[in-house]
């Protein structure tokens, strides 16, 4: 299991979670921080059938 660096969201208050614009950006870095992380493993793990 590899744990990310948290995705600042302070500055958002209560009622950013309304706001679909803003979910939706956050949405795409998550995924985009979890992808580069997965590419990252699977590089350094190398090939899975030698």
């Amino acid at each position: 299991i590899e744990y990310c660096d948290p995705i600042p969201t302070a500055d958002h208050g209560p009622d950013a979670a309304d706001d679909r614009g803003l979910v939706l950006e956050l949405s795409k870095r998550v995924r985009a921080t979890i992808q580069e992380k997965v590419l990252e493993n699977v590089v350094a793990r190398g090939p899975a059938f030698l």
